[in-house]
């Protein structure tokens, strides 16, 4: 039973990526025509002034992103510390692997 459940929980990934996929692609294919069609109308300086912003925008974006995934990771992991802190036995082998890989970082 947990097969097939875990079957699936990866084909509705595979269909929420493809669904991603094509919607990139749609955005892209909008973008370059309307972006043909202001090189036609206005010329390379424009095309060029807004591929500057596009550029921009996307980078601005980015780490806009990254900021608040770092946050949410940080508290994650605050909070799975604090749980490891209130746990009232861990087995030795668990706990020897967690010495080892708080080391690493």
């Amino acid at each position: 039973m947990v097969l097939k459940r875990n079957k699936k929980i990866s084909s509705s990934k595979n269909v929420s990526l493809s669904n991603s996929n094509n919607k990139r692609a749609e955005m892209l294919v909008k973008i370059d025509s309307m972006l043909e069609e202001i090189d036609t109308k206005y010329g390379p300086y424009i095309l060029e002034e807004l591929q500057k912003r596009i550029e921009f925008t996307i980078e601005e974006f980015f780490n806009d992103l990254k900021i608040v995934l770092e946050n949410v990771f940080d508290k994650s992991n605050s909070l799975s510390v604090n749980q490891d802190n209130n746990q009232m036995e861990t087995p030795v082998f668990i706990a020897e692997h967690n010495k080892k890989r708080t080391k690493k970082k």
